[in-house]
């Protein structure tokens, strides 16, 4: 069966702002500039035709991650990144056999990723594994080098016994399928807000992949912008049908409006949209009385509303500010995510520890995060987090792993099964991308008796008792996102053994004292002569150190610590403590 020409709805919906060369063909065939911009178009016209051959959503997912590294593998090696280079991506059903060819104007990857693609054996390797995805997916796949260019060549069955062998073969991919829906989004609409979507389309997205995530379709989703915005950004919002004016607006949304603050009920919620500490509206979201709304979809709506208020509000400045000064917006934005969603939380004070967070950011938008929760055990998670780079990015790749972290909180939280299922899904999403996380969490059971630790590529954590280094817990796995399926081991200890723990981020000791850096070793000598005094005599003698030997403190790089200390007044509940 040979499959139609794009049909005209397809046509219609790639017509509308895409780049896209639609052409018709034995088979269906679209070609693009070589730039990354143009995927999801792509992927609207062959996940259309996936789900014409009945193939379902976790088979139409596999293929989404086999032909992203395909069509990074031309943009990357092929094209080398140049948007005036044309990519052809064709397909078709052959005798039961769905074939996919993806043609460039380059001459491929080099022979080393092509022959027998397999994982590398060193860790700091950041190329090889798309091949090795797309070689282990696919029953055959080959390809060639000519005058006219590169062609790659993917062959898969699509007869019903190779279900089983497909989710096999997918089961990989489909870890952390909690989270994944919700990570695509924060994704997706963080790339929306930096191309300068107008907010109501933005909106609109946003409310698609909100009730992608919600477990009933909702009976309404409204958005209320307040009066004055009503009328300043009606032109950016023309034609929208999920907007609702104040005047047809019930009176949860008044209360909402007028307090600032969020209301549930049963089978609802309502949500502020704040910006830059302006209320600009409220989201409404009521899904019938069928199984009611959840904290966790109450709170993915809130984050939802947080999105669209960013949004909003970097419209408005756009709209105020010249096209040289983007870099600028841009990072303000970032600064906005890493203020008002990536500031960390305060939990109420506890009888057993204290913990402190500080952060010395020497730049607008860092590259570390912190955070202390509990899941729902009553388990203490305490986890730093050090993004590469800085900027949108780092913030938007922060914020996905906060979701991913309180999301996985309302079920069993495994510290091991959550890191290695995170990393797992992150390495898919990045595509061979160079950017990666490292992260150390400690969790405390609810119980008060034994601690965990667990380390992906961060520098050590301290462990101490009395002003002695009972350990340091060194990394256990590679960072997150640079290697799939990697394994990383916890280790456990014993609470009474410890009554300090300490976890920084790199740039703590890795300062210029005259020539030379200052380092590790001295950082752990500083820690055990001062913390036994207590944090406060820490952190500023530590501050007085760099004072010392740093003339420009803006040479400095951002500087994080999150602090535990058990209390030695805490109420007597085991023998061991």
């Amino acid at each position: 069966m040979i499959l139609d020409n794009v049909s005209a709805a397809r046509s219609a919906s790639l017509s509308r702002g895409s780049n896209l060369a639609v052409e018709p063909y034995q088979s269906e065939r679209v070609s693009f500039p070589a730039h990354l911009n143009h995927f999801q178009d792509l992927w609207a016209c062959l996940e259309l035709s996936l789900t014409e051959m009945g193939l379902g959503e976790k088979h139409r997912w596999r293929w989404y991650i086999t032909v992203l590294e395909l069509v990074n593998n031309a943009i990357s090696h092929g094209s080398i990144s140049d948007p005036s280079r044309e990519i052809v991506v064709s397909w078709a059903v052959i005798e039961g056999q769905l074939e996919l060819r993806v043609k460039d104007e380059g001459n491929g990857p080099p022979d080393r990723f092509t022959r027998s693609p397999r994982l590398p054996d060193d860790l700091t390797e950041q190329r090889g594994r798309g091949l090795y995805i797309v070689h282990n997916f696919s029953d055959s796949w080959e390809h060639w080098r000519s005058e006219s260019g590169y062609c790659c060549v993917v062959r898969k069955r699509l007869a019903a016994s190779l279900q089983a062998e497909l989710s096999k073969h997918a089961a990989p991919f489909e870890s952390f399928g909690l989270s994944v829906s919700k990570l695509s989004a924060f994704y997706q609409l963080a790339a929306a807000i930096l191309h300068q979507d107008a907010p109501g389309t933005f909106v609109e997205k946003g409310i698609e992949h909100l009730v992608g995530c919600l477990h009933a379709r909702p009976k309404r989703v409204f958005v209320i912008l307040s009066e004055r915005l009503h009328c300043e950004l009606s032109d950016a919002f023309d034609g929208h049908t999920y907007l609702r004016s104040i005047a047809d607006a019930p009176e949860v949304v008044l209360q909402v409006l007028r307090g600032g603050r969020g209301v549930d009920w049963a089978d609802g919620c309502c949500h502020p949209i704040v910006a830059n500490e302006m209320n600009l509206g409220c989201l409404l979201v009521e899904v019938g009385k069928e199984g009611g709304l959840s904290m966790t979809e109450s709170g993915q709506t809130r984050v939802f509303a947080d999105l669209f208020g960013i949004a909003i509000d970097h419209y408005r400045l756009r709209k105020e500010c010249h096209h040289d000064e983007q870099f600028r917006r841009e990072t303000e934005f970032a600064t906005r995510i890493q203020r008002e969603l990536l500031h960390p939380r305060e939990l109420p004070p506890s009888p057993y520890w204290e913990i402190v967070h500080r952060s010395a950011a020497h730049s607008m938008v860092a590259g570390d995060f912190q955070e202390s929760c509990y899941d729902r055990e009553g388990n203490l998670i305490m986890v730093i987090i050090d993004v590469m780079g800085k900027g949108a990015t780092a913030a938007i790749f922060a914020l996905m792993f906060r979701t991913a972290l309180h999301s996985r909180l309302q079920s069993d939280f495994d510290l091991e099964e959550f890191l290695e299922s995170f990393n797992n899904t992150l390495h898919d999403w990045l595509g061979g991308d160079t950017r990666f996380i490292t992260r150390s969490i400690v969790k405390v059971d609810a119980a008060r008796t034994t601690l965990e630790v667990i380390n992906a590529g961060h520098c050590p954590a301290l462990l101490l008792s009395g002003g002695e280094l009972v350990c340091q817990q060194h990394a256990t796995g590679p960072p997150l996102g640079i290697f799939a399926d990697c394994h990383y081991v916890s280790e456990r200890r014993e609470l009474y053994s410890v009554d300090t723990i300490l976890i920084v981020s790199d740039d703590v000791f890795e300062w210029f004292e005259g020539e030379n850096v200052w380092g590790w070793e001295n950082f752990v000598d500083f820690a055990k002569a001062t913390l036994p005094f207590g944090y406060d005599t820490f952190w500023n003698s530590f501050q007085e150190r760099i004072n010392r030997s740093v003339e420009d403190r803006t040479s400095l790089d951002d500087q994080t610590l999150l602090w535990w200390n058990r209390s030695a007044l805490a109420p007597e509940t085991s023998s061991t403590i």
